[in-house]
């Protein structure tokens, strides 16, 4: 057998603890070096778009000398104000700016060599896009994902965004101690 697999199915205890980040961590490994990040997360059901944590997180990471993609940056304000209108979604427009926004965001999306997904409890509600994204990340371009916990558990997580998953973090400073380190 593997000796990762054996060392991994050893601590499965730890696994059951929550401990799954640094078990991952372990035996998946990743670099805190990047060049460009692009921050997934809930746009569409959270309050602010998801602008609050992915200003705080911009700000430090561009501090950090890593290129920062934001969907919600001025580049993309006609999409962002297009969210923002509660638009009938049964309308041909709708659907038409809907596959714009997609392919200009996984465009960006494959052109860096992360994915952070902010999980907060808008995650929880209805937020397709993300998964959409942590999902081609994974497989089409293997980029690492990377997720955030906020304000929710290991637990809240879906099994295929799992699956997509490189490396978590409890929280926000728990990732920016990575990024220094």
């Amino acid at each position: 057998m593997n000796s990762k697999l054996e060392q991994f199915l050893h601590q499965r205890e730890e696994f059951k603890e929550g401990k799954l980040s640094d078990i991952l961590h372990k035996f998946i490994g990743i670099s805190p070096k990047f060049k460009r990040i692009y921050l997934g997360g809930a746009v569409e059901s959270a309050k602010d778009f998801g602008s609050n944590w992915r200003s705080d997180l911009k700000k430090f990471l561009s501090e950090q000398n890593i290129d920062v993609v934001n969907p919600n940056d001025i580049e993309n304000i006609e999409d962002t104000i297009f969210l923002q209108k509660k638009i009938n979604k049964t309308k041909p427009e709708y659907i038409l700016k809907m596959k714009q926004v997609i392919k200009n965001d996984i465009d960006k999306l494959k052109r860096c060599d992360a994915l952070i997904v902010y999980f907060d409890k808008n995650m929880l509600k209805k937020s397709s896009g993300t998964h959409g994204e942590a999902t081609l990340a994974y497989v089409e371009y293997n980029i690492p994902v990377i997720l955030i916990l906020a304000n929710t558990t290991i637990q809240d997580v879906h099994g295929w965004l799992l699956g997509c998953t490189s490396k978590i973090f409890n929280n926000i400073q728990e990732f920016k101690d990575f990024v220094k380190s």
